[in-house]
């Protein structure tokens, strides 16, 4: 069976994201495990990753959302 262009869409948007969770727990780990060293400055710039990846994944949740919704629209062959 061949995938359609919206299954491979979500397929994407499924690995994207997935990939996006694994940076993100990363980068909390990190942040933890060097607490007692960051400095200020530091930490302003983990809250800007952080900012900039819950934005980054908000958008993939939408497009999974509508490569989904085309993917059970589709119709089956």
């Amino acid at each position: 069976m061949q995938k359609t262009t919206a299954q491979t869409a979500a397929d994407l948007a499924h690995q994207i994201r997935n990939r996006l969770t694994y940076i993100m727990l990363s980068s909390h780990t990190l942040r933890v495990e060097l607490q007692d060293v960051l400095s200020g400055e530091t930490e302003s710039e983990f809250d800007k990753i952080d900012t900039v990846a819950a934005e980054i994944r908000a958008i993939l949740d939408e497009l999974l959302k509508l490569a989904e919704a085309q993917v059970s629209a589709a119709p089956c062959n």
